[in-house]
């Protein structure tokens, strides 16, 4: 009797940690992703300002009245 208590603790045991290294890891994945979208999103800003910043250039050099007199 006390044998197969024993063996059955240690199934239990052995599901939990399985449970939680699996749910670590889910937890992990989910936060690299997040992390990364972050950053993919940020760089993708700053494309668009920098183009929108180019295009303010190009205007303004086309655009006789607003032109900076030197």
């Amino acid at each position: 009797m006390n044998n197969e208590t024993s063996t059955d603790v240690e199934i239990i045991y052995t599901v939990i940690y399985a449970f939680v290294a699996f749910l670590m890891m889910t937890i992990s994945v989910l936060v690299f992703i997040y992390y990364s979208r972050k950053k993919i999103i940020q760089k993708e800003i700053e494309k668009k300002r920098f183009r929108i910043t180019i295009s303010k250039r190009n205007a303004q050099r086309c655009n006789p009245y607003t032109r900076k007199r030197t």
